[in-house]
């Protein structure tokens, strides 16, 4: 057998670890595990106080993966914008430990495919036809709690990445990332964790420890949106005038705003209303 010396790490549980030209592609809770050296892929034995031992090489299927290590990552894509969702493929498909096995154009159809596939990571869009991702997210979580779910998005609003963090997305990404990061982000998803990119969490933290908009408020914002007076906004809520005068004055305060008008375009801009 190869000896490698004890100063290799050992794996822990789903961890990628590297080391010079080795690294752990993936284990599952005990050794042996699998180290790749050289660009080939070897068992882990540990030996004592001697340090690592290495088997010898694996075989590998047709598709690149070791014979005798996990299943690859199966992942499910919602998107309805064909070129992004072209490039998605081409990237998933050029890697030996992933495998794309279903896309998805609108939440109705990602709640369809993520029934009938049950994959390991789903990357989702957030603005889809007819629907918001996080709604879907929703939807998908509430009939499967253990979804892991990674919004991949163009908005970077405090607003949408704390809905979408709150209703349980284990990451919040932005298409811009470089594709050797997203690769990465998957396999960490896959393997347990959630992440959240420093200029996601930047945004999150430049309105860390204001108020949140109330439900009521978030209703009144809505209306002012849609064009409604305050008199038309108290009959629709059924509500005084006096009332929403009150609620106006609150949320203007809050998303330090000039007037009701400047309110609606702050929370457009935040992702904490929708056009």
């Amino acid at each position: 057998m190869h000896q490698i010396s004890s100063s290799a790490r050992l794996c822990a549980c789903h961890r990628v670890i590297r080391n010079r030209n080795r690294y752990h592609l993936r284990c599952r809770s005990r050794c042996p595990v699998l180290l790749y050296r050289d660009g080939h892929p070897f068992k882990v034995y540990t030996s004592g106080s001697s340090g690592i031992e290495l088997g010898p090489p694996l075989e590998a299927n047709p598709r690149g993966i070791p014979l005798g290590s996990a299943a690859p990552i199966r992942i499910l894509c919602v998107e309805d914008h064909p070129v992004f969702r072209e490039g998605l493929a081409t990237v998933i498909a050029s890697q030996a430990d992933m495998q794309l096995i279903g896309f998805a154009g609108n939440g109705v159809e990602a709640v369809a495919e993520f029934r009938r596939h049950h994959p390991d990571v789903t990357l989702m869009d957030l603005q889809l036809p007819g629907s918001n991702g996080t709604d879907v997210l929703i939807a998908i979580r509430g009939e499967f709690p253990r979804a892991r779910v990674v919004m991949l998005t163009t908005s970077d609003g405090d607003g949408e990445i704390q809905r979408a963090l709150r209703a349980g997305a284990a990451a919040y990404l932005l298409k811009s990332m470089p594709k050797d990061d997203l690769l990465a982000v998957i396999r960490s998803i896959h393997a347990g964790r959630r992440h959240v990119p420093a200029e996601v969490a930047a945004r999150l933290a430049e309105h860390l420890g204001e108020d949140d908009l109330t439900a009521r408020e978030l209703e009144v914002l809505r209306l002012i949106r849609d064009g409604y007076r305050n008199k038309q906004i108290a009959d629709q809520l059924a509500i005084a005038e006096t009332t929403v005068n009150f609620h106006i004055k609150n949320l203007v305060a809050k998303l330090q705003a000039k007037d009701r008008t400047h309110a609606v375009t702050i929370a457009l801009r935040r992702g904490l209303l929708q056009m």
